[in-house]
């Protein structure tokens, strides 16, 4: 059985240039962060389908495919497009004309993000209307906007919803937010699986508590108008 001093020994820890002296061997980096993601994916690559053109895909005459690389179900690929080695498309991808894909480059499935989400978008936008028919039981004819602090149960919903979209383009893009700012890409992951759900709904009460809070002030200046224009007429 190996010691704790044997284990120590194995291990390296990847540390920035700036980190204080650690007991075991170091892989001084210019960005510990960085280096980690690339570690971890070169050690635990992520799937990709086998090399080969399927059967359904549809590849033009003169586009260039090099060794390696994995073309998926239904995959569209235009006219002198240019795929490197390696590469994978998954199924459903669609590369237009004039294109160069590189080396080991991973191109996903574009149904979640791609259609998925749009059209969850657009069908609660599209069903609001009947949904708040059936919520408050107004089925009445509206010829003039209401003002957000006359329905707080709209506005609290559409704020909420509205910071739930621009939270999953942000998740979208912990990348990019994980170079710029070096936040750790795994603290962003858990930080939006809680934020996605919990910011939405904490925005839609504080929405919906500001609305009744203006309608509760806007009723006691009505009164205090009506008082001093009763004062006035005495």
């Amino acid at each position: 059985m190996r010691s704790d001093d044997e284990d120590e020994r194995r291990i390296a820890r990847l540390v920035g240039a700036d980190a204080p002296p650690v007991p075991c061997a170091t892989i001084v980096v210019p960005h510990a962060y960085v280096a980690f993601v690339r570690v971890v994916e070169a050690l635990h690559p992520p799937r990709r389908p086998a090399a080969g053109t399927h059967p359904t895909a549809v590849i033009a005459s003169n586009a260039t495919i090099a060794p390696g690389a994995a073309i998926g179900p239904w995959v569209v690929v235009g006219e002198r497009v240019r795929i490197g080695r390696d590469a994978a498309l998954h199924a459903g991808v669609v590369i237009y004309d004039d294109v160069t894909i590189g080396d080991a480059t991973v191109i996903p499935n574009p149904f979640w993000g791609g259609l998925l989400f749009p059209l969850v978008v657009f069908a609660v936008l599209a069903m609001w209307p009947w949904i708040e028919r059936r919520v408050t039981g107004d089925r009445a004819h509206h010829n003039l906007l209401d003002r957000p602090r006359d329905v707080p149960f709209r506005t609290a919903f559409g704020l909420g919803f509205l910071t739930w979209v621009v939270l999953v383009f942000f998740a979208g893009s912990s990348d990019r937010l994980f170079v710029f700012l070096g936040v750790g890409y795994t603290a962003q992951i858990w930080f939006w699986r809680f934020a996605i759900w919990i910011l939405p709904v904490i925005v839609a009460l504080v929405a919906a508590r500001a609305c009744r809070a203006l309608q509760a002030a806007e009723q006691v200046e009505q009164i205090r108008e009506r008082a001093e224009a009763e004062t006035i007429a005495r």
